[in-house]
């Protein structure tokens, strides 16, 4: 019985496929198939893979070009596996990815869906940096969600029964994982592990880098879908604030922006129906997390004004610490 099934769609991958299939057959655990699904290519993408001989890849080319959506629910309904797991077809799994992943699931019954930590990737395969540490346990995940993607879509592994209930919305051709989460966490819990096993590639291609403004709007769909079901309304100015730190927003905010945020952070938190929602001992970490995704949008001259303001708004605890002093040293180095 095959109890792991990887699914991987892919488009005019021919730079990166070879390497991320050789990462799945590498794995230090082999009770896999590996599901490979062109979506309708037009460099050497099928060439690349057809060359393959391992009798637990099963490739599938029906010469279209539909969406990852659509080819994500394909691919599932044709795994065979007890657990689903994803992988992007510019990505790299570490050598202990799936035998993590699996003991993880195995051990804890309670959980659904696991991620993992990524190391950030350039184009040409040299690590640039560790990406940000997503939260590791569920019940901060849940409340994470509701401002940020709380999965590296290349790191899940999920329950098949979870996917029997929750398919992909075919109607979203970006953040398709992220608009899922959301309806998952809902109803199942998750995790991420704290290891590093994923490589994640940056490079010009990358869908989301050449769709940002048509990425936020489905990123505000999502957003705004949430807090509505904990029954909390976003005004507009709300929205417009989230999305000014949101991480699929890559620009560096202004100093009015940075100072708006600050004065709306204060603000929003201490709202009533938030405060329902998002306990005490979860507050100050989601606003750090906040901070967190804030500092990567200031430039260095603003970066004492961020630090003011993360005072302000949590104190200095572990995670404003990390933030205050790289800004403080930000500051310095461009003095």
């Amino acid at each position: 019985m095959i109890l792991v099934s990887i699914i991987m769609s892919v488009y005019n991958e021919e730079r990166y496929i070879a390497e991320a299939i050789d990462s799945v057959l590498a794995q230090t655990y082999s009770n896999f198939e590996l599901i490979i699904i062109n979506d309708g290519s037009t460099d050497k993408t099928a060439e690349i893979i057809q060359s393959y001989q391992d009798k637990r890849i099963r490739f599938f080319n029906d010469g279209l070009n539909k969406n990852q959506a659509v080819r994500a629910n394909e691919g599932i309904a044709l795994a065979k596996g007890k657990y689903i797991a994803r992988l992007d077809g510019d990505d790299v799994c570490l050598p202990t990815r799936l035998e993590k992943q699996v003991s993880f699931l195995e051990t804890h019954p309670e959980i659904a869906i696991v991620g993992t930590q990524i190391i950030i990737d350039d184009e040409h395969s040299n690590q640039m940096y560790q990406g940000k540490t997503l939260p590791v346990e569920s019940d901060i995940l849940n409340v994470y969600c509701l401002f940020f993607c709380p999965f590296i879509h290349s790191s899940i592994m999920v329950r098949r029964t979870v996917f029997d209930q929750f398919q992909y919305d075919e109607s979203y051709i970006l953040v398709q994982d992220y608009e899922w989460y959301s309806r998952v966490l809902n109803q199942y819990k998750g995790a991420n592990l704290p290891d590093f096993l994923i490589r994640y590639r940056l490079h010009p291609q990358n869908v989301h880098r050449k769709n940002s403004l048509l990425l936020l709007q489905f990123v505000e769909q999502v957003i705004r879908g949430q807090f509505s079901q904990k029954g909390i309304t976003l005004s507009n100015n709300d929205l417009k604030n989230i999305l000014l730190f949101s991480e699929s927003n890559k620009d560096i905010l202004s100093r009015n922006e940075l100072t708006e945020l600050g004065d709306w952070i204060k603000d929003f938190f201490d709202r009533r129906e938030v405060i329902r929602q998002i306990p005490n001992s979860f507050r100050n970490q989601i606003i750090a997390f906040i901070w967190k995704e804030i500092y990567w949008k200031t430039t260095p001259k603003d970066s004492l004004l961020l630090t003011r303001f993360v005072l302000q708004t949590i104190g200095l605890n572990q995670a404003s610490l990390w933030i205050c002093l790289r800004s403080i040293k930000l500051y310095l180095m461009h003095l």
